[in-house]
């Protein structure tokens, strides 16, 4: 089964179809992403259509847990020890300025340092945007029930 385009219920469906404002922006944008998500969703399941698409999901999702927790761990843990890192090379640096080796450390740490501090940005940016979808579901729930107690009011 292709994942870029697939058929459920009939409908042509793609998993990258959907704008993704913040959801899974990290994981698409990883290199090994997609091979992991094509090796997870390409296992072999017999059965009827809605089984077999209920346990690829299962085993996608625990593959991509895993994976995530490989590649990603904990994003906050991974900022800290690039910076701590980062400024024992610098504090080499300044002792030693034209040491090229330490030159290139520091350059590839700080890459390393602004990826994590991107990842993090972006894990953040999605906790805001899942926290206002949830406080705009209980608004919208709130506002729902106003207008069904003044309209069984208004019928009265």
């Amino acid at each position: 089964m292709d994942l870029a385009k697939t058929r459920i219920f009939g409908r042509q469906t793609s998993v990258f179809s959907h704008s993704h404002d913040g959801g899974g922006r990290i994981w698409l944008l990883h290199e090994t992403f997609m091979g992991t998500l094509q090796a997870a969703w390409g296992i072999s399941v017999s059965g009827t259509t809605m089984f077999r698409l209920t346990k690829k999901l299962q085993h996608t999702k625990s593959v991509l847990k895993e994976w995530n927790r490989v590649q990603f761990g904990h994003v906050q843990d991974t900022v800290n020890s690039s910076r701590h890192t980062l400024q024992q090379i610098q504090l080499g640096l300044q002792n030693d300025p034209l040491h090229q080796s330490l030159m290139m450390a520091e350059k590839e740490e700080r890459r390393r340092y602004e990826e994590a501090l991107a990842r993090e940005q972006e894990i953040m940016s999605q906790k805001a945007r899942m926290s206002r979808l949830q406080e705009g579901d209980k608004i919208s729930k709130y506002f729902y029930a106003q207008f069904a107690a003044r309209k069984s009011h208004n019928t009265l």
